[in-house]
């Protein structure tokens, strides 16, 4: 699955894998591997924070919108920021 997270007026691409275990009635577990993280480059300096917007976007999205329970959130791979020159500046 492919997200684009607007942060901080910058626009990250995320390019994401991710599956579950359990039941809406039991609870759910999920699994996340970030295979692709592309940044402009003037998030370079708040890289930390950056990532960990990223996966507070994540385990929001997953607490937030799905249905039943969410047990916990995991993230089994997270790939090293890619960071790019933004066109025009």
């Amino acid at each position: 699955m492919y997200y684009a997270l607007i942060w901080n007026k910058s626009v990250i691409m995320l390019e994401t894998f991710s599956k579950a275990t359990g039941s809406t009635a039991a609870g759910m577990e999920f699994f996340w591997e970030i295979t692709e993280i592309e940044a402009p480059e003037c998030l370079l300096k708040n890289k930390d924070e950056m990532m960990d917007m990223i996966k507070g976007a994540i385990i929001a999205y997953e607490t937030g919108f799905t249905t039943g329970r969410t047990i916990k959130v995991n993230f089994d791979f997270i790939a090293t920021p890619c960071f790019v020159k933004e066109v025009g500046k």
